[in-house]
């Protein structure tokens, strides 16, 4: 389902400038990232809401606990979907070695979603 929706979103945000100047060579490389990112800020969306403060995420937490939503944590644990994203995060900074420096701002976006409380 995440892939469906946020990821997409992402996905269509790493590919459109590679789809702009007619890159075809990143193009597969660069819509799995996005789908990584996508999947990982939802992972964390999902932690967000199981462990977070309504207060300091700025929404309700625990939403999906009460409506028996399957998440990653309901499949995999708490524990088991942190060191999922931490994983997946690691993937993707190893997809992203051969871009060097071009690739900077993305890292610094995946690291903001990792980090973030809301």
């Amino acid at each position: 389902m995440e892939l469906k929706k946020t990821g997409k979103l992402f996905e269509f945000c790493c590919v459109a400038p590679l789809l702009i100047k007619k890159n075809k060579k990143d193009l597969n490389n660069f819509s799995q990232i996005g789908k990584d990112i996508g999947l990982l800020f939802q992972i964390i969306d999902d932690l967000i809401d199981f462990k977070g403060k309504t207060k300091l995420a700025g929404k309700k937490t625990k939403k999906d606990i009460k409506k028996g939503k399957a998440t990653i944590i309901s499949l995999l644990g708490y524990e088991n979907a942190v060191k999922y994203a931490i994983k997946l995060k690691q993937n993707i900074f190893i997809k992203l070695n051969s871009h060097n420096l071009k690739a900077n701002d993305l890292r610094e976006t995946i690291n903001f979603i990792m980090k973030r409380k809301k």
